[in-house]
């Protein structure tokens, strides 16, 4: 490979690295199967919630039912993990589940599957920026109004308040 091979091949990756959050939000924000950044991460069939800092989107959560999988991406480099938060409606109440982070950094997707919940189960999630979301590291802590919006992810749920 010569120099300017090698030199094109690097702006190349650069242009892409730079068009990837935009790529991203825009897949997200249609709630169409999209792939995210090449990872194989479906763009979900229920909307996305966006965490978000002034009103700029950070990093998103979706859901898709077929596999009950969560999806959390990371689309900028601000230093924070997107987690999710989400919760199970039993009995007319919401109770929280765990949480799940992407600490992967930017421009990265990671699913979680939730393959026990029960059949027709009624949930809602959103996404939140966090501060040390690294495993083995200290107890995360979720940055001030950076949750994006409650999303119900099954037919004919609601949406309402979060749980106290």
């Amino acid at each position: 490979m010569t120099a300017t091979t090698s030199l094109t091949s690097t702006r190349r990756a650069k242009r892409r690295i730079r068009i990837l959050p935009a790529l991203a939000l825009a897949a997200s924000a249609t709630a169409v199967p999209a792939l995210i950044g090449g990872s194989g991460v479906s763009a979900g069939e229920y909307p996305a919630s966006h965490a978000q800092i002034g009103g700029s989107s950070h990093g998103f959560a979706t859901f898709e039912t077929k596999g009950d999988v969560f999806s959390l991406c990371d689309i900028r480099p601000d230093g924070y993990s997107v987690g999710l938060r989400w919760q199970l409606r039993v009995h007319q109440n919401w109770i929280s589940q765990p949480n799940h982070y992407n600490s992967w950094g930017t421009d990265t997707c990671r699913s979680f599957g939730e393959s026990s919940l029960p059949e027709a189960a009624s949930i809602r999630y959103r996404a939140c920026l966090y501060d040390h979301a690294k495993p083995g590291g200290h107890r995360p802590v979720v940055v001030e109004g950076s949750c994006g919006p409650w999303i119900p992810a099954r037919p004919g749920v609601e949406p309402s308040r979060p749980a106290r």
